[in-house]
């Protein structure tokens, strides 16, 4: 976009004030992401409003600010600073000035997590140049390195082109894993399954696990085979898979069920069981929540409330306190610009802890409305509609899984974009009318 340059010089006091307020909006923004106290909405119009505001207000000051202030940070090392000036600068556009090429300059010499904090911030900057500038890395022209191009593809949604094949060939495993990543939106699907099932194979864990989680969505047979595998380890991605239900073949619930009694696996599998949708899951969660670990009955009680609905936030009775005093589950749930505490110690920590008690006879006196052989989804058999709508009304952190789940369910036809802006994610789910019906 086109920014007109200011009347009257910066007043460099208020530019540095906006940049350290991106810098800790960023921050905040990206925790939120998997937080269980935001829906899209709240996430939108608070963490994410008050972000973009801060970086417009860069952009408005133009080149000045661009070389005093954010082409430095590009370099500092706060790794927040450097991510909200990436997507100021590939958003500012005026004469003399290529905010992109700037960023990429910065990537060459970065490494460790400032090179991750950098390709994070260019997943959700909006230059379409960034897209083109990442195939012609592939295709060899730019000197840009491939694994670069690759990993910020990825993060982007963006189909690599043609030069993807040569990378599902490569003998590096770094740039063999992300190119098997980016292969997720790609159109020629068919050229691209033989290199996807070889790596499905590799003793590269890796390289297989980024396999498995494109074959997965592609609907590949070996991919299943290859989750009931590793579901026997405790895997949680192959856990989650299972349970969502994508194989089509109802025993594969009793494999993620076994990992209850793995203490190990336990915390990966009472997360999958949340999105089988199953009247059997809740019972086997019910007696986990009063388990003396509070974080195996916090995970518990999420799983039965994400299937059943439970009412917990107008019905007190069902909670209880939690081993050691800490804030309460569900302050600020409605307050999208509060202090989100909670989210320092992980987000896990801010999830409600239930009375057994309490909770067991509201399953007894609600328990015959659930037919054993319907999936659910916060109480409503799942379906499209209730998908669309659990999309928008549940929180971050379990609206993570259920789009992989719709992505499994269309083939890969719709891709989530979990870690993108809301406007981006929003712009995604408003097709799924058209996929799903």
């Amino acid at each position: 976009m086109a920014v007109a340059a200011p009347s009257v010089g910066p007043l460099w006091d208020v530019v540095e004030e906006h940049v350290d307020e991106a810098e800790f909006l960023f921050e905040q923004w990206q925790r939120a992401l998997s937080s269980p106290d935001h829906t899209l909405d709240q996430l939108r119009l608070g963490w994410e409003a008050r972000l973009l505001a801060h970086i417009e207000a860069l952009i408005w000051n133009g080149s000045p600010a661009a070389q005093r202030l954010l082409v430095p940070a590009l370099a500092d090392a706060d790794i927040s600073t450097a991510r909200a000036a990436v997507v100021a600068l590939t958003r500012l556009s005026t004469p003399g000035h290529d905010g992109y090429a700037e960023v990429w300059a910065a990537l060459v010499g970065a490494a460790g997590a400032a090179r991750h904090g950098l390709i994070r911030a260019l997943h959700i900057a909006s230059d379409p140049a960034i897209d083109d500038g990442c195939r012609q890395a592939l295709d060899g022209a730019g000197g840009r390195e491939p694994l670069t191009a690759l990993q910020v593809l990825a993060g982007r949604g963006t189909d690599p082109g043609g030069a993807l094949q040569v990378c599902l060939k490569s003998d590096d495993a770094g740039i063999l894993a992300a190119a098997l990543t980016a292969a997720r939106p790609a159109q020629d699907r068919r050229l691209l399954q033989p290199a996807i099932a070889s790596a499905l194979r590799s003793e590269v864990a890796a390289v297989r696990d980024a396999a498995l989680d494109t074959s997965v969505v592609w609907g590949l047979s070996d991919a299943w085979r290859l989750c009931r595998e590793l579901a026997t380890t405790g895997h949680p991605e192959a856990l989650l898979y299972l349970a969502l239900g994508g194989s089509g073949d109802d025993r594969d619930h009793d494999l993620v069920v076994r990992s209850i009694g793995d203490p190990r696996a336990r915390a990966a599998c009472l997360w999958a069981l949340g999105f089988s949708g199953r009247v059997s899951a809740v019972e086997d969660c019910l007696p986990l929540l009063g388990d003396a670990d509070d974080a195996t009955a916090r995970l518990a009680g999420e799983a039965m409330a994400a299937i059943t609905g439970l009412p917990w936030r107008s019905q007190d009775a069902l909670l209880r306190s939690p081993s050691d005093p800490g804030p309460e589950a569900g302050d600020d749930a409605d307050d999208a610009d509060s202090d989100d505490s909670a989210l320092d110690s992980g987000p896990e920590s801010a999830l409600p802890l239930f009375d057994v008690t309490a909770v067991a006879r509201w399953w007894q006196e609600n328990r015959a409305r659930f037919d054993p052989a319907v999936r659910y989804l916060n109480g409503a058999p799942l379906s499209p509609a209730s998908l669309r709508g659990a999309l928008r009304s549940q929180s971050m952190r379990r609206r993570r899984g259920l789009v992989i789940g719709v992505a499994i369910v269309t083939r890969g036809r719709w891709l989530p974009a979990p870690a993108r802006l809301t406007t981006d994610q929003q712009r995604l789910d408003n097709q799924l009318t058209h996929i799903l019906g």
